[in-house]
């Protein structure tokens, strides 16, 4: 009695585990995914929802905790980002890719956050997690 596999085994197994890896990222994906959104767009559906947000930084403030302010171009309206110091560490390892931190981030950089979509204190704002796609 022979102990071996056959070649058409494994590439039957292969298969099937490509396609069940496929659908897992897929899922996964649609999941743990940010649904991209323009600032006025918006709205207090979207409150607890992952958003990827881009905009013009109208404003910083830093501390302990690092609050921005993004503007959207086209609709003039303005939405609070909240970056906890516990997250900027991990988003300046991200942002050193840029020769960028969020120390470094000034007025007018054109940037995208994702993050959580949240309501605090009857005001909406972004808890970020990640920052991308810096420019000028």
């Amino acid at each position: 009695m022979s102990s071996k596999i056959s070649p058409k085994t494994v590439q039957n197994y292969a298969i099937v585990l490509f396609f069940i890896g496929l659908v897992f990222m897929l899922f996964y994906n649609n999941i743990a995914g940010y649904k991209m959104k323009s600032v006025g767009e918006l709205s207090d559906d979207d409150v607890g929802s992952k958003l990827k947000v881009c905009g013009i930084v109208e404003s910083i403030k830093e501390g302990t905790t690092t609050f921005l302010e993004i503007g959207d171009e086209n609709s003039g309206d303005v939405i609070k980002c909240v970056i906890f110091q516990k997250d900027i560490n991990i988003i300046d390892l991200e942002l050193a890719d840029y020769n960028y931190s969020v120390s470094k981030l000034s007025e007018e950089n054109h940037l995208c956050v994702e993050g959580r979509y949240e309501e605090y204190n009857g005001e909406f704002e972004i808890i970020v997690k990640r920052i991308s796609e810096i420019g000028y």
